[in-house]
């Protein structure tokens, strides 16, 4: 029988996950990871045929898992549970063994995704892998900061990412522009990166075009079988920009010294990690397990707001969804299924939020016939990363929950640090 793997660090999402696809155990059977580490000691001792994972994951998280995956297992399938858009790239984009399904999705959505990666039919001993292309795209959708090193039997190179913005590229004496159309189109190739927070100094950015527009250039050129060995032509690529673009273009000429140094400076003159010790370094606060007295304080706060009319639940997750103080005035609502799923349309609103340059989303409402739905954020600049989700009938006072969900916030933050 087939075996699936999934990792994911939110034990209420985890737990849905598998209750929903309980019912297809004659067809698979589902192993379960809290986070990246875990997985990769269970694939150590178990084969596998599918992994399902996250992205935002402690101690290693999906893209190290991924790139565990690519160099050791390269010939099982992969489905990668995101809360931001899937890529929108040409079908020929996607020969590699990786699928993306967008949260929130129905069990039978994501069951729909995992029994064709189950059938594909691979002779054996054949090495797939995931391209570099597909880990481009999920540092850009998960707004990364992080050095990608890319190697291949053709040489290696790397990729320099600030918030999910690709900044600089070296292979060999290439850099810039010149260097990421190179790497883009490497087939079999060994993937190591790692997370990083912004250099010091600055870091000068050598490449401005969109990274979609770059990989579909670098695909194009491969299709015409560009020749590696050949200096390569910047000229036939710039000739349709505008004049905008060209000159981004020449800032590619400069010097890369100046970021070689930076980097150095910052991280020495390694660039990569053994994936089994690697550990995100998250821009939200990493929780740790909530003391005694500010449990006291939760409940005191999440009490706040059972006062307020039309009160049918209320719950204070992390960032991540993961609950740490809820209650739930009314049997018909589960307050754990609620905060999970929309826990991920609030982070995807923010993302939305900040990629048209409106900064992060304090706050979304949700109004429907049987009740409203709202989420409010802690400050950004707040030490603590905390959520309050409440659920008020049609007819709640939505004004005065949302003020009282605003005063208490800070009292919340202020318990958990």
């Amino acid at each position: 029988m087939d075996k699936i793997l999934i990792a994911e660090d939110n034990p209420v999402l985890l737990k849905i996950l598998t209750a929903g696809l309980k019912k297809y155990e004659k067809k698979f059977e589902t192993i379960t990871a809290m986070n990246g580490q875990e997985a990769i000691e269970i694939l150590e001792q178990t084969p596998v045929d599918l992994l399902i994972t996250d992205i935002q994951m402690p101690k290693v998280d999906g893209l190290a898992l991924l790139a565990y995956m690519n160099e050791n297992h390269p010939e099982v399938p992969c489905i990668v549970m995101t809360a931001h858009g899937t890529p929108q790239l040409k079908e020929k984009l996607r020969k590699d063994v990786l699928r993306f399904i967008e949260k929130p999705f129905e069990i039978e959505d994501l069951v729909k995704t995992i029994l064709p990666a189950l059938k594909r039919d691979v002779p054996e001993g054949t090495l797939l892998g995931i391209s570099v292309t597909s880990f481009l795209q999920m540092i850009e959708m998960e707004q990364k900061t992080c050095l990608l090193e890319v190697e291949s039997e053709k040489g290696k190179g790397f990729f320099y990412f600030e918030d999910g913005v690709l900044y600089d590229a070296v292979y060999g004496e290439a850099k810039g522009l010149e260097a990421a159309l190179r790497l883009i189109p490497m087939d079999n190739a060994k993937i190591r990166f790692k997370n990083v927070g912004k250099v010091k100094k600055r870091i000068a950015r050598r490449i401005n075009q969109e990274l979609i527009s770059l990989i579909m250039e670098a695909m194009r050129l491969k299709d015409e079988g560009a020749d590696e060995t050949k200096e390569f032509d910047l000229q036939s690529y710039t000739s349709g920009l505008t004049n905008t673009a060209q000159e981004a273009v020449g800032i590619v000429e400069a010097d890369l010294r100046e970021t070689e140094k930076a980097v150095s400076e910052a991280y020495g003159e390694k660039t990569t990690v053994d994936v089994a010790e690697m550990e995100t370094r998250r821009k939200e606060t990493v929780f740790t397990p909530v003391r005694e007295e500010a449990v006291i304080n939760l409940k005191t706060h999440v009490g706040r707001l059972k006062t307020i009319s039309g009160y049918r639940a209320a719950a204070i997750m992390n960032h991540t969804g993961e609950i740490l103080e809820s209650d739930a005035a009314d049997d018909a609502v589960d307050i754990n299924y609620i905060s999970a799923v929309f826990n991920d349309i609030f982070l995807s609103a923010d993302r939305a939020c900040d990629r048209i340059g409106f900064d992060s989303a304090a706050e979304t409402t949700v109004v429907t016939p049987k009740g409203n739905i709202i989420i409010r954020s802690s400050d950004p600049g707040a030490g603590t990363h905390i959520h309050v989700i409440t659920i008020l009938h049609p007819k709640g006072n939505v004004a005065l929950m949302k003020m009282e969900m605003e005063r208490i916030l800070p009292a919340v933050v202020a318990a958990l640090d």
